[in-house]
């Protein structure tokens, strides 16, 4: 078996940080959609998608938190076990980048179409 290095914990704890740092984020884009969507009186035109698109970016930080909480545990799993790896993941960041985009990319047409809806 290999000897692990320390520093190789260390590593795993801080990239398990930085993907739950960016899921704080993207929950905070979601809590500022959604506070967005309430208006008192009559909903105004829009007020639905808006809703819509702070539940999108709420489940791709919740796919944020899975995917970190189920690589940190493989990985720290292959740590223990001394495995040689390989301890990368091409899909898992390709997947969740492509969400995010596709959530970016709807709440900017979700955008225009109720400002256009708006001033007709």
């Amino acid at each position: 078996a290999k000897k692990v290095d320390p520093k190789l914990f260390f590593a795993l704890e801080r990239t398990f940080l930085a993907w739950m740092l960016a899921a704080i984020w993207v929950s905070g884009i979601s809590i500022g959609i959604g506070s967005r969507s309430k208006h008192e009186g009559a909903p105004a035109p829009g007020d639905g998608m808006e809703a819509l698109c702070s539940l999108l970016f709420l489940g791709i930080a919740i796919a944020f938190i899975l995917y970190a909480l189920v690589m940190y545990a493989k990985r720290s799993l292959m740590i223990v076990r001394r495995s040689p790896g390989p301890y990368d993941d091409k899909w898992g960041p390709v997947v969740i980048g492509s969400l995010f985009v596709f959530s970016l990319t709807a709440q900017y047409c979700i955008f225009w179409a109720s400002y256009y809806h708006r001033a007709t």
